[in-house]
């Protein structure tokens, strides 16, 4: 009877948070992250069970990523990945080392981002995605090619986005057409660092948005598709400046350069201003290219700020676990201490007693010896 009440009583608790308003929390994450949390925020916790917090947690995983709150990102995200351990969520799983080795690219962490990937990769050989969310794996594969990328590995990532891209063209789906847009790009960048200019210049046409005319470009959100036609434009500057082109890559950056300020955009600024210094460097005008250099600095220098608050607070965080790891260590010692003494100070006392016995026995073995003396002196 008592087990039974408990049951209903958890029912009704579960029945309390609509799933509507978790749908809403999910399905604004990403395109209205504020309201996301918003909503998360007037949800009481304690009245969900552990796969709506799951997917509470994971919505808010997703929006603090969005808005670039990283620590925020990481704090979900654990709290996720230990629900998510706990119930066997395999798919949450896999989604969360995704985001997480996402997150720790971004500020050039790769070996960790490489063990996040690998977990995501493992979990994924023995889960069977339905093809709805085969996107997914194709995600992992991408952002482990992207991964190798940073580190350098452009054959291993070319092989990695290939997968991805096959596994985005095979499955279409309104969640993969982006992202096989961007495997697409970051492709051609490898092509183009490996010296593969022909074959980069015609994947950089296939991460095109309209690559297949007008009905093809309007399927992709406005603001991704203004920002991929910059990058491609950015990849052929490239391609230019590898052909040792570079009156024509400068053309094409500079005109670049007026398109971010004509849309008040900064999508490729700090690239752009990069790789003109570059150029100039090789045209032999130094003064110009010591400009670019300057302003490439200036450009950088927040985002490189915004990477240092990440790792302070990743130091931080570790901080404070080590430090809770040593008072959890210093508590024992004191009381292996503690004990120590008391054991101690019982043995002690033991051999005081058993000298003070010895003593006893010595002095009356002295006695005895010492009466005999007498005795036989007499």
């Amino acid at each position: 009877m008592v087990l039974l009440t408990c049951i209903m009583l958890h029912i009704k608790l579960d029945a309390q948070v609509p799933d509507a308003t978790i749908k809403a929390i999910e399905q604004s994450s990403l395109e209205n992250p504020d309201r996301s949390k918003e909503l998360a925020g007037s949800l009481d916790m304690s009245a969900l069970n552990d796969q709506q917090k799951i997917r509470v947690l994971f919505a808010l995983t997703n929006s603090s990523n969005v808005t670039g709150e990283l620590d925020k990102t990481l704090e979900y995200g654990g709290k996720t990945m230990v629900l998510a351990k706990k119930e066997k969520d395999t798919l949450t799983q896999i989604k969360l080392y995704g985001i997480l080795g996402s997150l720790y690219q971004s500020i050039n962490l790769n070996e960790k981002t490489k063990n996040y990937l690998d977990e995501a990769e493992k979990l994924m050989t023995a889960y069977r995605f339905p093809d709805a969310l085969m996107y997914i794996k194709g995600n992992v594969y991408y952002l482990k090619g992207m991964n190798y990328a940073h580190t350098l590995d452009c054959e291993m990532a070319i092989r990695y986005f290939s997968r991805s891209i096959d596994i985005y063209r095979k499955n279409p789906s309104k969640m993969s057409a982006v992202n096989l847009k961007m495997a697409y790009l970051n492709k051609g960048f490898c092509e183009i660092e490996l010296g593969q200019t022909t074959n980069a210049a015609q994947t950089l046409e296939l991460a095109q948005p309209d690559y297949n005319g007008a009905a093809d470009a309007n399927s992709y959100p406005k603001f991704f598709a203004e920002r991929q036609k910059l990058f491609v434009k950015f990849g052929h500057a490239k391609i230019d400046a590898k052909k040792e082109q570079y009156g024509i890559s400068n053309a094409l950056l500079l005109d670049l350069l007026n398109e971010e300020q004509s849309r008040n955009t900064n999508f490729t600024r700090t690239e752009v201003l990069k790789q003109l210094a570059e150029n100039y460097y090789h045209l032999g005008r130094y003064e110009e290219s010591d400009r670019y250099e300057k302003m490439y600095f200036t450009e950088a220098d927040p985002e490189n700020r915004k990477q240092d608050d990440l790792l302070n607070y990743l130091i931080s965080e570790n901080k404070k676990i080590s430090e809770a790891s040593i008072k959890k260590m210093v508590t024992k010692e004191i009381l292996m201490l503690a004990l120590i003494g008391i054991l101690g100070g019982l043995f002690i006392l033991y051999l005081i007693r058993k000298a003070l016995g010895y003593r006893h026995q010595y002095q009356k073995l002295k006695k005895d010896l010492f009466n005999s003396q007498i005795i036989k002196n007499q």
